[in-house]
């Protein structure tokens, strides 16, 4: 059943982002949507969902100010209701620039490039931390080669070296056991400068995803995963939905403190020590379980279209559900060959609904993937 809004047109300036998929899959379950993308990328997957009235390409990825000209141009062509950008790089731009926009009531922003930049970077986002008082790990950005500045430092090994302002999934992310091998990697840059040194908990991560407007919270959701990758530091990859009440107050105060609008993932870990989350870092984005929400009852890119017309607000409680993405079953049949025995649960609690009903994105990724390995393959057995 598809969820209740009027007809509405919505525009998606940064389509060229991976997290493309699952906001389409999300928008289309408002009727009568009719959604434009425009993308510095001619051809990706999503370019031939059903769900896309109108794909635009451009060459404006390193000029800003044209691109900004063209979302104008293409909001008041196709008299577009709502501008949903959906990617850091994408949103950070129009917040710096937002006084260019002819339509600025028309999206969700964070109120200033400050705030957005703090959300950001996990460097400045641990100062904000500390100064709040809310609960996160004792962390350290070292900018220059001083090692005697680290020493000053109340911090415990073994920690996580991590680059401030890498976008999620663990990426460039090092486990530091003690501060010889600290010292050893960044004197062989190994590891990077600047980098955020945090100290390593022993527990388990969490995920709080909000959506919110002049720091209050509209809607949020909660996950706790149960099946990851095998690359350390990775993505969930299954998860369920549940609810505590101390990670929403934490959450919740960092928001107010930064005056956030738009949608945003936070990063939570359980500290075993010390008996409470703590919080990681902030994704100011969409984010890659967008989906689970949607399965256990939240629709986050209908309730932005919702914030920004000013109508009524679907209902925002969630279930405790299982959500498991293509991934993770291939990983769960991996485990437990059994579960394939259970077609309702993996057809309610993935996105295999989502690509049956759009099927051409997932055959175009496969054909492309196809003929990069023959050719990869050709030429190797050319230069042999």
């Amino acid at each position: 059943m598809a969820d209740e809004l009027r007809s509405i047109s919505v525009l998606i300036p940064d389509g060229e982002s991976f997290y493309l998929r699952t906001v389409l899959h999300c928008l289309s379950r408002i009727k009568g949507v009719r959604i434009f993308v425009l993308s510095s990328a001619r051809y990706t997957p999503m370019r031939f969902s059903r769900y896309v009235h109108r794909y635009e390409h451009h060459d404006f990825k390193e000029d800003t100010s044209a691109w900004i000209e063209l979302i104008n141009r293409k909001m008041k062509e196709h008299r577009i209701d709502v501008l949903m950008p959906i990617f850091e790089v994408g949103i950070r731009k129009l917040v710096e620039h937002r006084q260019k926009l002819l339509y600025p009531e028309k999206t969700l922003l964070p109120s200033s490039l400050a705030d957005f930049d703090t959300a950001n970077d996990k460097g400045k986002l641990a100062e904000r931390l500390y100064q709040e008082q809310i609960p996160g790990p004792r962390s350290f950005l070292m900018e220059e080669k001083d090692f005697s500045l680290l020493d000053k430092q109340e911090i415990k090994f073994p920690v996580l070296a991590k680059p401030p302002l890498v976008s999620g999934g663990g990426e460039g992310i090092l486990p530091v056991k003690d501060p010889d091998e600290l010292k050893e990697k960044i004197s062989d840059s190994t590891i990077k400068l600047p980098v955020l040194i945090q100290e390593q908990l022993q527990g388990h991560d969490l995920g709080c995803n909000v959506i919110c407007k002049d720091g209050k919270i509209l809607a949020f959701t909660i996950q706790k995963g149960f099946l990851y990758n095998p690359k350390p530091f990775s993505p969930q990859i299954g998860l369920t939905m549940v609810q505590e009440d101390s990670v929403i107050d934490s959450v919740s105060w960092l928001m107010k403190s930064l005056n956030w609008t738009g949608v945003a993932n936070v990063d939570l870990f359980y500290d075993n020590n010390s008996r409470e989350y703590k919080i990681l870092e902030i994704n100011p984005r969409y984010w890659n379980t967008l989906l689970g929400s949607l399965v256990a009852g939240v629709n986050f890119p209908l309730i932005y279209c919702q914030a920004v017309l000013g109508t009524q607000l679907s209902a925002v409680s969630y279930e405790k559900k299982d959500f498991i993405n293509l991934k993770g079953i291939v990983a769960s049949i991996s485990k437990d060959y059994r579960i394939v025995f259970r077609p309702s649960y993996l057809w309610n609690h993935s996105p295999l609904p989502y690509i049956v009903k759009d099927p051409l994105p997932v055959a175009y990724q496969f054909i492309w993937r196809t003929k990069n390995i023959l050719v990869r393959k050709f030429k190797q057995k050319k230069a042999a």
